[in-house]
């Protein structure tokens, strides 16, 4: 990793390690469809950054789908553990998108919006107190 990593983290076993040297631009829960069966859980928890910032080792193998949002988005992983390494939004080519579990210390990023959040179960009470989009929020320019 490089020296001047802010966020470093990587997959289950190890085969696949990311450095950053930025602080997330974007970190939320997400309930899209996508997002709760590939994390295999009520939502997704995932941190953003720009695509310049990030840094990776070892191979991943690719899965593409289209979003909710009409999007494709390309999803990377570890070939050998299967654990999500990161996302590229098709809608946000300039951007990466991690899963904060993914990172050596998930307490460096904190979720600060749910998105699809309508699309949560009744009884998902995470993240009661963030601002909510019911759909992916417009990219910054």
């Amino acid at each position: 990793m490089t020296s001047n990593s802010v966020l470093v983290g990587g997959c289950n076993c190890g085969a696949v390690r990311y450095s950053l040297t930025s602080q997330a631009l974007f970190s939320g829960h997400c309930a899209c469809d996508n997002c709760r069966k590939s994390s295999g859980a009520e939502h997704a928890t995932i941190f953003a950054v720009p695509a310049e910032a990030v840094s990776v080792t070892g191979k991943t193998s690719q899965y593409s789908y289209t979003a909710d949002s009409g999007a494709t988005v390309t999803r990377h992983f570890c070939p050998t553990c299967g654990s999500i390494a990161w996302n590229q939004p098709g809608s946000m080519p300039h951007m990466r998108a991690f899963p904060i579990g993914t990172l050596d210390d998930i307490s460096q990023v904190q979720p600060s919006v749910f998105v699809y959040h309508a699309k949560r179960a009744p009884w998902d009470n995470a993240g009661a107190a963030l601002q909510t989009f019911e759909a992916m929020p417009p990219p910054a320019p």
